[in-house]
């Protein structure tokens, strides 16, 4: 199936230009999301610093408020300061201001040759016209802010009360509702001339986002949460929003249903093994095992949570569960893992 869509500026010879930069922007997008996963320990003994991160956040949020990329040291001084205190980092805003320039296509400084002093009040630091760019679209700025948090910062105990004193709070939802915009107004307009490798990349920055979102609805804002299949509790990163109905097969209601349509999975075995089709949940809330089990540790798996109940079935997902059943339960056959 091929899309169509009429775009101001492009005419119909234009197709490869138009995804030429789509592409573009796409991979900047990916670019930027790897440097901001990327900050190693610059202390001894290599330990994590949450320094960068945190100076970053409290940067988004200045961006995110209109407040401009660029940031004069005095008032980055104070507030980073505190910011870092309050966190228990062991860097003073010295050191992010200046160091986060070592990478030149996230950060600029301006006015220094070295971090800055409390005499250098002209200096100035922020993110560079490109990355600003990128970050004025919600859904980029809500990604940036989940890897900063999911990858530096999953240990600090309040993530919700950091992103309001920052003023990031309600990014997520300001991109979900950005993302559900963009897809209410397919059926108004004609599409023409992408790639389905490029519209896989923009898909999958969507699918993200929205996983992130999920993330937060069905764990919370706690460290930890419970896996709604074998019921034991693990870190965040542990764990995955789980569609119970398959995304894909979703309507665009039940794609919406965020608090419903996915439940808490862990990572060793209960996600994947949901997915495959080898454990379900019957109408009871009971989890159910397949005929066909898969070998090893799974096995063993597989035969310990169809002892149990699932924590996420209510009335309220047992359609999704139902859906389940029908179209995945046994559907992947007989194997090993």
């Amino acid at each position: 199936m091929r899309l169509f869509l009429d775009v101001p500026g492009y005419g119909l010879a234009d197709g490869p230009r138009l995804e030429r930069e789509l592409a573009s922007k796409v991979l900047l997008v990916g670019e930027l999301m790897a440097s901001l996963r990327s900050f190693q320990g610059d202390h001894a003994g290599d330990e994590p610093a949450r320094d960068k991160p945190l100076a970053l956040l409290w940067a988004l949020g200045r961006l995110a408020t209109g407040r401009g990329r660029l940031f004069d040291w005095p008032e980055f001084r104070a507030d980073v300061g505190d910011l870092l205190r309050d966190h228990g980092a062991t860097e003073t805003p010295q050191y992010a201001f200046w160091h986060l320039g070592s990478d030149p296509d996230l950060w600029e400084t301006h006015g220094l040759s070295g971090p800055p002093t409390a005499s250098d009040t002209a200096a100035r630091a922020g993110f560079t016209e490109a990355v600003a760019g990128l970050l004025a679209t919600p859904m980029v700025l809500a990604e940036a802010i989940f890897v900063l948090c999911d990858t530096h910062l999953s240990d600090v105990p309040d993530r919700a009360t950091l992103l309001r004193r920052v003023g990031l709070d309600g990014q997520s939802e300001r991109a979900m509702s950005e993302i559900r915009t963009v897809f209410d107004s397919v059926d108004d307009v004609t599409v023409r001339a992408l790639s389905a490798d490029t519209l896989d990349k923009m898909a999958a920055a969507v699918r993200r986002v929205e996983q992130a979102e999920l993330r937060k609805l069905v764990v919370g804002s706690e460290d930890t949460a419970q896996c709604a299949i074998c019921g034991d509790v693990f870190p965040l990163r542990y764990l995955a929003a789980a569609h119970i109905k398959q995304r894909s097969k979703c309507t665009d209601e039940e794609r919406r249903d965020l608090r419903n349509v996915a439940m808490a999975a862990c990572a060793f075995g209960c996600d994947l093994l949901f997915e495959l089709g080898y454990i379900t949940v019957d109408e009871d809330g009971w989890i159910r095992t397949a005929e066909a089990l898969p070998s090893g540790r799974f096995a063993d798996h597989v035969n310990l949570v169809g002892t149990l109940r699932c924590s996420a079935h209510r009335p309220e997902t047992e359609p999704y569960f139902a859906w389940h059943r029908a179209n995945r339960f046994m559907k992947s056959g007989p194997g090993s893992m």
